[in-house]
């Protein structure tokens, strides 16, 4: 399911357990959009999806269950995975397979 409450960490509620919403501390690019299962609680996986390359795969969210005093944990989520286009690794494909 889409979900349209993401906030991030620029968003002044988003250590606040009062405030609702879907915690993602990996920024979000406009035109990306979280899906996340529903139905359960907490809720088990969230993803984002590249609405405008439809091309583009799925990134599986990972999560860190912050710990708050007297209440349940907050869950944030995260990209962690390396994209094959930045960093070491993108180094490492643009001179595997040169264009």
């Amino acid at each position: 399911m889409f979900v349209n409450d993401v906030l991030g960490p620029q968003d002044p509620g988003f250590w606040n357990p009062d405030v609702p919403g879907t915690r993602v501390l990996t920024p979000v690019e406009p035109g990306v959009s979280v899906v996340c299962t529903s139905g359960f609680e907490p809720t088990p996986g969230c993803s984002t999806l590249d609405m405008r390359d439809w091309s583009s795969p799925q990134r599986s969210l990972v999560f860190v269950d912050v710990p708050v005093i007297g209440r349940p944990p907050l869950r944030v989520w995260m990209d962690i995975l390396p994209r094959l286009d930045e960093g070491a690794l993108g180094q490492l494909m643009e001179r595997l397979f040169t264009r």
